[in-house]
């Protein structure tokens, strides 16, 4: 029986239901706010980096680049809106990431991670790399 506890503890990452829910909101959040204003700054460069497959160009946001000349013929003219969906999951797992820390340190997951989910939340729909 404390077996089967610990695999769904493992499973759940540690992290308390709260947590969850506030990556939940966080993902939601950012995934209305997708495609949503203007397009700008790195933003539009990512997309246009995306667009041409140059990876190069920025090579300190290799990884978020790569994401997007992956998705890039996939999405098409829609690009910049799905890298904003990258950011919101990469937000949200940042909001469970911090909760999982605390949870390993025996702390309650739920406010490391609501701190996260406000710190995170103004960037969660814009197509950035530079999450706080």
């Amino acid at each position: 029986m404390a077996a089967d506890r610990a695999v769904v503890e493992r499973a759940r990452l540690g992290v308390d239901a709260a947590a969850w829910l506030l990556a939940a909101a966080v993902l939601a959040a950012g995934l209305y706010g997708a495609g949503a204003g203007y397009l700008n700054g790195d933003a539009a460069a990512y997309a246009a980096q995306g667009w041409s497959a140059d990876l190069f160009q920025r090579t300190v946001h290799l990884g978020y680049v790569a994401i997007a000349t992956a998705l890039a013929p996939i999405a098409g003219d829609a690009l910049p809106a799905w890298l904003d969906g990258v950011t919101a999951v990469a937000a949200a797992l940042a909001v469970l990431g911090v909760g999982a820390i605390a949870a390993r340190m025996d702390r309650p997951a739920w406010p490391a991670a609501g701190v996260m989910a406000i710190a995170v939340l103004p960037w969660a729909s814009f197509g950035e790399a530079d999450l706080p």
